[in-house]
This record gives structure tokens, sequence and C-alpha cells, in this order.
């Protein structure tokens, strides 16, 4: 896209900040004016606006992208959002183990085992385990107790969240990362146990580390957004 501005600045209002091109507030594709709460995340979203030369490229704009989903998507829809981060519960990677080779139990475990009991002992939440391909109900207590979590997140930290889950695979990942039980490596490395036993046994075709390339850079974007739109951390 052809820089159309000349000028990039901030401004304050009473429901935030809002990012300036020549002194108009930017926009999300639908319409929306953005306005973010905190001028942390407005200095940052700033930044990637704020490049040399005369070409921007909106594909590598990860906060602005995430502040209009929550205009755009996540505000309007934010009971189907809610739902479907929530959803990732019923069927955590987390729940699903291997029973077979030993070594693929023993990562699993290693990864996997201590951040199930932190859900139970700080999130009073235990969810059942299986090595069955079939699909394990959980208790509806635990998933509602699993819903509400998601559901009294503000709607700019849901937006990112929202990313970070669908990367992850696991709701119970993205909430040890967002309480800082976890950091962004540890959640990745758990996230991907199962394909890197693939990738060391059988190597890594360039579809997919591209893809894998592209999502951990999506991941960390959604957590510094995350942490700079939280006005108390």
């Amino acid at each position: 896209m052809r820089k159309f501005y000349k000028k990039v600045s901030t401004s304050q209002v009473e429901d935030g900040f809002l990012i300036l091109l020549d002194g108009k507030p930017i926009k999300s594709p639908l319409g929306n004016i953005i306005s973010v709460p905190t001028e942390d995340l407005a200095k940052a979203i700033l930044g990637e606006w704020d490049v040399e030369g005369d070409e921007i490229n909106p594909e590598i704009m990860l906060l602005t992208r995430f502040a209009n989903t929550n205009f755009d998507k996540v505000r309007p829809q934010r009971e189907a959002i809610v739902g479907e981060v929530s959803a990732f519960g019923g069927s955590d990677l987390l729940c699903y183990r291997a029973s077979t080779p030993d070594d693929l139990v023993e990562a699993q475990s290693k990864e996997w085992d201590l951040i199930l009991i932190w859900l139970k002992e700080e999130l009073d939440v235990g969810l059942k385990t299986t090595s069955n391909v079939l699909h394990i109900e959980q208790n509806l207590e635990d998933l509602a107790k699993l819903q509400a979590i998601v559901n009294s997140l503000d709607t700019f930290i849901l937006s990112a969240f929202y990313s970070v889950t669908s990367i992850l695979g696991s709701l119970v990942l993205a909430l040890a990362l967002l309480k800082k039980k976890i950091n962004v490596d540890e959640a990745w490395c758990a996230s991907r146990v199962d394909e890197n036993y693939q990738i060391n046994a059988w190597g890594e075709n360039l579809e997919t580390m591209q893809k894998n390339k592209n999502d951990y850079k999506v991941l960390k974007s959604a957590v510094k957004f995350i942490k700079l739109a939280t006005i108390f951390p």
C-alpha cells in the first residue's frame, strides 16, 4: 500500500488514545475510529505506521490488526468470540496424550503435567486427560469456570487472546501465558510437543517451517499487544 500521509502522532481522548495520520485518526477496515486504552499501545501502533519510504505493508502491522479486530469483530460479536475461545477447553491439546512411543509420552508429560496442576491449584479447574483418540467429556462445571474467565477479559485483551489460543491450540496454555505462569517460548514449545517429535523423526517441510515462523511472530505480537493494552499489569 502506498503511504498517503507525512506525519504520525498520538492524542489523548476521553476513552483512551488515538493514532493520528496527518492529524486524522486511523480507522479500522469497517470504518471504526481506533482508540486504544494506553499510551504505550498507541505509541507501539504508531511505530508500525511511522515507516521510511513510500510504501506500508499492512500484513506486518500486527498490533494494528489486533486493534482493528477489537472494533470490527470482538465488540460486535463478543458472545460468539467468548464461545469460540472457551470451546478450546472442551478438547484442549494438553488433555489428549499419546500411549506410545515412550519418549513422546514422556515429552508430553514433562511439558503439560505441571501446567494442568497449576490450572487446578490456581484456577480450580481440573481437566481430565486421556490416551484414547475418542473425545473425552469434561466436567461441565470446570468448562463453565473456563468460560467465565474468558468472559471476564476486556475486549482489547480478548482480541489478542483469541489469536493466542488459536495458535497454541490450547486454552490452558493461553491462560498460563496470560497469568504469567509460563513465557512465550515455553508456551510455544509446549504447544509443539507432538509436532517437534514428528520433525525430529521425519524432518520439516518448507511449508510447515514458514507457517510456524509466521505463527510464532503473530503469537509474540499478540502477547505484546496484551501487555501494552493492560492498564494495571
